[in-house]
């Protein structure tokens, strides 16, 4: 009797084609949405990755333009113009020139540069949306 009942739940133990079918279908839904939610993780780390780098950009060329700004020998700002000029801290070759005492200024080079910075068109334009910026 013992043998009869074992062999009836021998027959039982295992999975039908539709159960397999089932688990496997349920299975590729749930990987797939697993995929789908990684890589748009994937792009919006990206995306915030990229933008921080812009913005720390920014703010490094701000600090280059209020350095600039501090050590300006003069600032000039007409309707259409704005105009900074500058002690030129490096030579040709880009090496940082070793200042001058002259009285009680240092110089550090022959000329001072002028940045001048124009805007675009009209004059009812910001100047942060220059379209010519000259070195003299």
């Amino acid at each position: 009797m013992n043998m009869l009942r074992l062999k009836k739940l021998a027959r039982r133990a295992g999975w039908t084609l539709t159960e397999l079918m089932v688990a496997t279908s349920i299975s590729t839904m749930l990987s797939a949405g697993l995929i789908t939610a990684v890589i748009s993780l994937q792009k919006s780390f990206l995306a915030s990755r990229h933008h921080i780098i812009a913005q720390s950009e920014q703010m490094l060329l701000l600090d280059y333009m209020g350095l600039d700004l501090r050590r300006a020998l003069s600032v000039s700002t007409s309707a259409t113009e704005l105009s900074i000029t500058i002690p030129d801290y490096y030579n040709a070759s880009g090496t940082p020139r070793d200042p001058q005492i002259q009285g009680s200024q240092a110089a550090y080079g022959p000329t001072p540069k002028t940045i001048r910075l124009t805007p675009a068109g009209r004059r009812e334009q910001h100047l942060g949306r220059a379209t010519r910026l000259s070195l003299d």
